[in-house]
């Protein structure tokens, strides 16, 4: 109210209110101005609060202290209350209330509960700190003192330490750690002393005494005997745990050490060892340490004599598995031996392992010691520790001389019984039969038989068994070597050395280079000498004759049946029973084409006629078949022979149902294109007759050009007089009778027509040349003018052409033809590569054609034929 007062009091008027440089301005361009007087004088800005002027409220009025009803400051501007609902007084001339972000401590605005007053420490009314709220209490009972100018109580949560508050026992006050007054934590309280009478001193930043319900390992305080101080485990000086406490030594002398922790026992329940400083003392164990042994649940160093035996660290009188050892000392019991045994003399169930076998069973056998070889036989070695081992049998051996039952094994037989007969060395074979085996020493090995032998020379009953004969008696007579066969006969077998075997008598043989009377025999003859002569193998036959047998060539004295001569030896037949495939058998023999005296091959053999009657000439020889395949001609000479042929011949060039003939016997035929170039037929749609022979008709599918009209079905050039051509539905002109009505209508109709038909031309170049011949080709190659015949010499130029153009297809020209339909077509051209000829598939008399030139040139006839009229004139 005081600011619109000044305002009217104002030396500058209301419109520019403002004094700006002793200016009245409407605004300030700083927009801050301050009350002077009466006047309101613009500044640069506010230097300590400022509110909006309500009547411009662009402008700034700057103030040393905000207003009652805007009394809170916040960032200099003047508010009625604070956004942040936080606020401080500021004291200092004007006291004024400054906004805050947030409090570190405050109290509610008693007028307005939701704005705090933020303060720099909880009053002593509200002496406690709250989540920052000055309250008379905390509720949470527990709180802690932070000292400071002034000291300030914190509520907190709960305590690890505290003491309770004098004024109020329910109240804790929260410590680092527990005073001297009161120096035990019993659950968090610091107490004088615990009401357990048991604590554990816990080593930290500050040692802390912590109150225990009980405790495993524990001491007495000194200064307290009822006071037991919890350790972790008993001190050095006292090791042993005696219910609990730590002491020097157990009461019971009993103890067990539990990883280095050792508690006392009232008694061991399994072993022990007598402690050597403290024999009275004894520590409990569940095994005896590796180098004791137990007996009577007393570990010691080794077994007494009454139980002798360490059967898995246990002192015993006998060993579980029957196996002892005396290599070590105490005897250790195993379960079986490394290398030998002894059983025991007091004990036969006992085995005893030793290194060597004793003098009483000195026979080394799988492992044990034996008195005697269950199989009788041994030999001698050089191994000291066992220098009798057992054999399950000998390859050479002696009987023992002190036990003949007992075999004594021997590498080889000594001079005196230098035979081995069964693997005993004897004096002499039983068998008489012996063999050499090289070797050192040399064997010599009694046989039953021998393959081969010499008979001994100082005992001519002895035989000497071999491998093979010796050189000086090469050949095996029954096994015995000889100089030469009795029978004087062998044979040579290849092996791993060359055998001579002799044999009573060969199926091939060679007479022996050294001795004629020596035949050596052979499983075959040699390449050399490849015949076989009466089992003579030579280079040839006597007679000539030989037959080839499975590659085997055994002389004949005559050919039975048929022979091929040789070719490098002619007075040489190879004897055959058949003729091979590419050859034919003439008097018995095999040769390569048939002779002109038989010139018919039937089954390989060559006849003088086939027997079938049929023969074809096809190939070189003339092959006798059952029938033809496809066309015959009778034989000139054999009227009942018939050739087969591929095409008739010129004599006999027309086909008449598989044969070729002379002529026809209906006198009509038909030119096809096909091999049967003149093929009869039973009647003709048209004919002409042939020139040569008139008795012959040929027939035609249309008559040709040449003879364009059909008169009674023969085709001639121009109709008779008397006659005229009649269009018919066939494809040919026919001449008809003429009557006198039918002349004089012709008379009059002939030249009307002509007149209406130039008429119709004319009409029809001129709407060709308007469109460009849109119905018709392009012009075609220069051909000469249509002509009602065909002349020589086009026939001489379609006949040199028909070659390269009959192959072509129809698809190399089409045309429009009078029906406004598109056909297609092939050209023939002469040798000149003018174009004389158009062939079209299906050509009718009827159909008519205008070929359109080149423009600006003249049009000309296209001479046009069908296929089979073409065919008809080449």
């Amino acid at each position: 109210m005081l600011k619109y007062l000044l305002f009217v009091l104002s030396a500058c008027p209301s419109s520019v209110p403002y004094l700006e440089a002793s200016v009245c301005v409407a605004s300030c361009s700083n927009l801050s101005f301050q009350v002077s007087g009466s006047d309101l004088v613009c500044v640069d800005s506010c230097v300590n609060y400022y509110f909006i002027d309500l009547l411009n409220l662009n402008q700034k009025q700057c103030v040393d202290k905000c207003p009652d009803d805007q009394p809170f400051a916040q960032n200099q501007q003047c508010v009625d209350r604070c956004s942040s609902a936080s606020y401080s007084v500021v004291i200092g001339q004007l006291q004024t209330l400054v906004c805050q972000i947030s409090c570190t401590y405050y109290v509610f605005n008693t007028s307005n509960l939701n704005s705090k007053q933020c303060l720099s420490t909880c009053p002593d009314a509200t002496p406690y700190s709250d989540s920052g709220l000055c309250v008379e209490r905390c509720s949470t009972n527990s709180y802690i003192v932070i000292s400071g100018q002034p000291q300030t109580h914190i509520c907190q949560i709960s305590c690890t330490y505290y003491v309770l508050n004098t004024t109020n026992r329910n109240s804790k006050q929260c410590l680092a750690n527990c005073p001297d007054a009161t120096p035990y934590s019993d659950s968090g309280a610091c107490v004088y002393r615990c009401s357990s009478g048991a604590y554990q001193i816990v080593l930290g930043q500050v040692q802390t005494l912590f109150c225990q319900t009980s405790c495993s390992f524990f001491v007495l305080n000194a200064t307290n005997g009822n006071s037991k101080q919890c350790l972790v485990q008993c001190p050095q000086a006292q090791p042993y745990s005696d219910s609990g406490l730590c002491s020097a030594r157990c009461s019971s002398g009993n103890y067990v050490n539990q990883a280095g922790s050792f508690t006392c026992l009232s008694s061991c329940s399994n072993l022990f060892v007598v402690n050597t400083s403290n024999l009275n003392s004894k520590e409990c164990v569940d095994a005896c340490p590796l180098t004791q042994v137990a007996y009577l649940k007393e570990c010691i160093p080794s077994c007494p004599a009454s139980a002798p035996y360490n059967d898995s660290s246990l002192c015993v009188t006998r060993c579980s598995s029957g196996i002892y050892s005396s290599l070590a000392l105490p005897m250790q019991c195993v379960n079986s031996c490394s290398d030998m045994y002894v059983f025991n003399a007091s004990n036969g169930n006992s085995q005893q392992c030793v290194n060597s076998c004793p003098t009483a069973a000195p026979y080394y056998e799988t492992g044990a010691c034996m008195t005697r070889c269950s199989s009788g036989a041994y030999s001698v070695t050089n191994n000291v520790l066992q220098p009798l081992v057992c054999q399950a049998s000998c390859t050479y051996y002696v009987f023992n001389t002190s036990n003949l039952n007992s075999q004594q094994c021997l590498a080889s037989c000594p001079d005196l019984t230098p035979y081995s007969d069964s693997g005993l060395c004897a004096e002499r074979c039983s068998t008489n039969a012996y063999m050499v085996v090289s070797g050192q020493p040399q064997t010599l090995i009694c046989q039953a038989t021998c393959t081969y032998y010499v008979l001994n020379v100082s005992n001519a009953n002895s035989q000497q068994c071999l491998t093979k004969c010796p050189d000086a008696t090469p050949f095996s007579d029954s096994g015995l070597c000889v100089f030469r066969c009795g029978s004087g006969s062998y044979q040579s077998i290849s092996g791993s050395g060359q055998l001579l075997f002799c044999v009573q008598a060969c199926v091939y043989f060679v007479l022996n280079g050294s001795n004629a009377n020596s035949k050596q025999c052979l499983v075959t003859c040699p390449q050399l000498s490849p015949y076989s002569d009466s089992g003579l193998c030579s280079s040839r036959c006597t007679s000539g004759n030989y037959k080839n047998t499975n590659g085997v060539f055994t002389c004949q004295l005559l050919c039975s049946g048929l022979f091929i001569v040789n070719i490098s030896n002619a007075n040489s037949k190879q004897c055959v029973d058949s003729c091979p495939f590419t050859q034919v058998s003439y008097q018995q023999e095999c040769i390569g084409s048939c002779p002109p005296a038989a010139p018919y091959n039937e089954s390989s053999a060559c006849v003088l006629r086939c027997s079938t009657g049929v023969y074809s000439s096809l190939n070189i020889n003339m092959l006798c078949v059952l029938q033809c395949p496809d066309i015959f001609v009778f034989n000139a000479t054999n009227q009942n022979s018939k050739q087969c042929i591929t095409s008739c011949p010129t004599n006999t060039q027309f086909y008449e149902p598989g044969a070729c003939v002379a002529r026809c016997s209906s006198g009509a035929y038909s030119v096809t294109s096909a091999v049967q170039a003149y093929v009869c037929q039973q009647d003709c749609s048209y004919f002409m007759y042939n020139k040569t022979n008139y008795n012959s008709k040929q027939c035609f599918f249309a008559c040709p050009y040449d003879f364009p009209y059909s008169d009674n079905n023969m085709c001639v050039s121009s109709c008779a007089s008397g006659k005229y051509t009649q269009p018919s539905s066939s494809t040919a002109l026919v001449c008809q009778p003429m009557n006198a009505t039918r002349n004089l209508i012709l008379y009059i109709a002939v030249p009307l027509g002509a007149a209406v038909l130039i008429l119709i031309i004319i009409l029809i170049i001129c709407l060709c040349k308007k469109n460009k011949s849109k119905y018709f080709m392009q012009q075609a190659p220069t051909a000469p003018p249509r002509q009602p015949l065909m002349n020589q010499q086009y026939q001489k130029q379609i006949q040199m052409k028909q070659l390269q153009d009959q192959n072509q297809e129809y698809n190399n020209y089409t045309y429009i033809n009078q029906y406004g339909q598109t056909q297609k077509a092939r050209n023939i051209y002469d040798n000149k590569g003018n174009m004389i000829l158009r062939l079209v598939p299906d050509y009718d008399e009827e159909d008519q054609y205008r070929a359109k030139g080149q423009k600006g040139k003249k049009d000309k006839r296209m001479i046009m034929v069908s296929e089979d009229q073409y065919r008809n004139w080449i």
